[in-house]
């Protein structure tokens, strides 16, 4: 039997009104309307949103002519450098994002 939540119910602390929302909402659907240039950037050592993920944005998205796609084989979700599988404990450390990515979004920025 599924349950019933009051409007004014939190989940995970959250108002159960933002989860029907996010139920309902389809982000690639929603950004295929976007008529200004848009860049995509990934870590590819993302565990929370995954290469899967990523290659399916590309793969719905590609076709359209304002969308960029940048993939960053050491970076975390955090965008973060590390080596091998990333861990949420790494999530703890201080660093900062490498200069390559704040490059490549400036260039991208100049060029459109």
């Amino acid at each position: 039997m599924e349950k019933k939540y009051s409007p004014g119910e939190l989940i995970l602390g959250v108002p159960v009104k933002y989860w029907i929302d996010l139920k309902n909402y389809n982000p690639v659907e929603t950004v295929k309307k976007l008529n200004i240039p848009v860049l995509i950037l990934q870590g590819e050592r993302d565990y929370q949103v995954t290469l899967d993920d990523f290659n399916g944005w590309k793969r719905e998205l590609s076709s359209l002519n304002n969308f960029e796609f940048k993939l960053y084989p050491k970076l975390n979700h955090l965008f973060m450098e590390g080596e091998g599988k990333s861990t949420p404990e790494e999530y703890n450390k201080e660093g900062h994002i490498p200069e390559y990515v704040i490059k490549d979004i400036a260039d991208w920025i100049n060029k459109n």
